[in-house]
């Protein structure tokens, strides 16, 4: 959101319009919080088309296009910490603060055996967790990662990502012409 205009800018709101004006229809944004609250509101008739990440257990709800645009998802952890690679956050004793259901902490929650999840309600409290309670990492995407590490001398992220985050377009399960 542009900070004087309060235009949405970026991919998903140019994708957004560019649909819109090869179907023509009127375009209306809606916001939510976090991807979590998108998904739930899929068999609400709420919204027509949605641009998020392809994800598992968003796939029982949603239908996708391919892919628009690869993220990766990384880890940040402070400057001293022993986590080094990917192999050293899936330990006993290392604590992860994630945002619930983000894209990220559905495949943690599946692929993590020894960590520990720690949900937070959206990316931006679990960064503050992270901070507050000295947890030993935060997953992330890695754009708003490398920003917080360059905010905050004290953090890095680490450079192997843990998984590539597609994001597409996707409209509800039960609409087979508009997917």
């Amino acid at each position: 959101r542009d900070v004087n205009t309060g235009v949405l800018g970026g991919i998903a709101p140019e994708l957004s319009r560019k649909l819109d004006a090869r179907l023509g229809v009127e375009l209306n944004f809606i916001l939510f919080d976090t991807p979590g609250l998108v998904t739930d509101s899929a068999d609400r008739n709420t919204w027509d088309v949605a641009l998020l990440a392809i994800e598992a257990d968003r796939q029982k709800v949603i239908d996708f296009t391919s892919p628009y645009l690869a993220i990766e998802g990384a880890y940040i952890v402070r400057t001293n910490s022993a986590v080094v690679n990917l192999a050293a956050v899936d330990q006993k004793n290392v604590r992860i603060a994630v945002g619930t259901k983000t894209a990220y902490e559905l495949f943690l929650s599946r692929n993590i055996k020894f960590g520990e999840i720690v949900d937070a309600p959206d990316s931006a409290t679990a960064f503050e967790y992270f901070l507050d309670q000295h947890l030993e990492a935060a997953a992330g995407i890695r754009p708003a990662l490398d920003k917080l590490a360059a905010e905050h001398p004290q953090l890095r992220v680490v450079k192997e990502p843990f998984m590539t985050i597609n994001q597409a377009m996707g409209v509800p399960k039960g609409r087979p012409t508009a997917a």
